[in-house]
């Protein structure tokens, strides 16, 4: 699918983020990335025990497939933080 293709969806879920993106992550991946909060390009809120409501950007969904958006805020602040240590281990 291309950006212009994504771009003239009336409505952009799990499913088509996954088709945009390829294929992988899966659209199930996708979902429980937005229920966790950590998915760059989208949300989730809870409507009921068993029922969600997904919220993909379509644009933040565009930047990530290029490559200008990192996989996940708190991953990419773990993986800083421990090469920090790292280093600190090293110098001393």
């Amino acid at each position: 699918m291309t950006e212009q293709e994504l771009l003239s969806l009336p409505k952009v879920g799990p499913e088509e983020a996954s088709d945009f993106l390829g294929g992988d992550p899966s659209a199930q991946y996708i979902r429980l990335w937005c229920q966790d909060g950590d998915c760059p390009f989208g949300a989730a809120v809870r409507m009921s025990p068993h029922r969600w409501n997904y919220t993909i950007n379509r644009q933040r969904l565009i930047r990530y497939r290029r490559g200008e958006l990192p996989m996940s805020t708190p991953v990419d602040i773990a993986q800083l933080l421990d090469m920090l240590v790292g280093q600190r281990k090293e110098v001393s």
